[in-house]
């Protein structure tokens, strides 16, 4: 029964983890430059005349998933400003924060206020998801509470010490490496994206992450598609799958981490037939 702020389109996982647990989640539209801020100031506005305070604001503001945005910094502050001034904590998903292809981010919320903001990192994204490490900073009083609520079966401390000896050396010649790799395949999904304007209406731009979010035409049956591409051994992520309220959106997202150069010549031919068949336009070339 708790509300909980998040980003009209956001990581399905955690918005799986928050319905589960009976959470009611305010979605607030994302744009080019990430979760609106002014949309954010008047939700926070009419949730307080209705006496309802949100529990936190989960916010993924770098490389968002699925849309691949990045917020600015003006935005940034912005919401902190915001949060601080509701009483609201914010937590920053920042576990894409080191696939970055053109320049650098602006600032974590966390870095801009560390008293306020739970940050959440992550390396499974730069060494591979089999990795299974995480890590998460907060004030220390912050740090206390949510250890008490530590419930798995533990940390894997061989996994954690590997890791550790393996970035000391190499992080950052590393993260080049994966970031060099990623940055080619999304060249190869824009490059395929732009050729067929026709069905793929829209998309956005990452700076980095690991996704792109495609907008498809109004005629497109979102269950027929998704029936036809698995028919053809493609897999995407729903658009009803990353929104706050479950809506069967026209949008798809598209991870381009693990797919080959091939794959993705291949295939996005493949899923553009698909999409002009699922409205029952001719079948293209």
């Amino acid at each position: 029964g708790d509300t909980i702020i998040t980003e009209e389109y956001s990581y399905a996982g955690s918005l799986g983890c928050f319905r589960k647990y009976g959470a009611n989640i305010v979605g607030i539209p994302v744009d080019e430059d990430g979760m609106d801020t002014d949309a954010l100031e008047e939700t926070l506005k009419n949730l307080a005349r209705r006496g309802d305070k949100p529990k936190f604001i989960y916010t993924i503001a770098t490389n968002q998933n699925p849309t691949g945005t990045m917020m600015s910094l003006s935005r940034r502050r912005h919401l902190l400003k915001l949060a601080n001034a509701h009483g609201v904590p914010v937590v920053e998903d920042d576990c894409y924060a080191d696939l970055l292809f053109a320049g650098n981010a602006p600032p974590s919320l966390y870095r801009l206020d560390r008293d306020n903001v739970i940050y959440l990192g992550s390396f499974s994204k730069i060494l591979g998801p089999g990795v299974r490490l995480g890590f998460f900073a907060a004030k220390e009083e912050t740090l206390t509470r949510l250890l008490s609520w530590k419930i798995d079966g533990g940390t894997n401390n061989l996994a954690a010490y590997i890791v550790a000896e393996f970035l000391k050396e190499h992080l950052w010649e590393h993260v080049a490496l994966v970031n060099r790799v990623i940055k080619e395949k999304l060249a190869a999904v824009v490059e395929q994206l732009e050729a067929r304007r026709d069905v793929f209406v829209a998309f956005s731009r990452p700076q980095g992450g690991l996704f792109i979010w495609v907008k498809l035409p109004a005629e497109v049956d979102p269950v027929r598609l998704a029936d036809m591409a698995a028919a053809q051994g493609i897999r995407y992520g729903t658009g009803k799958a990353f929104h706050a309220k479950a809506e069967d959106i026209k949008y798809l997202r598209l991870a381009f981490g693990y797919p080959s150069l091939d794959d993705i010549r291949d295939g996005l031919p493949l899923l553009a037939r698909c999409v002009e068949q699922a409205q029952g336009a001719p079948v293209g070339a």
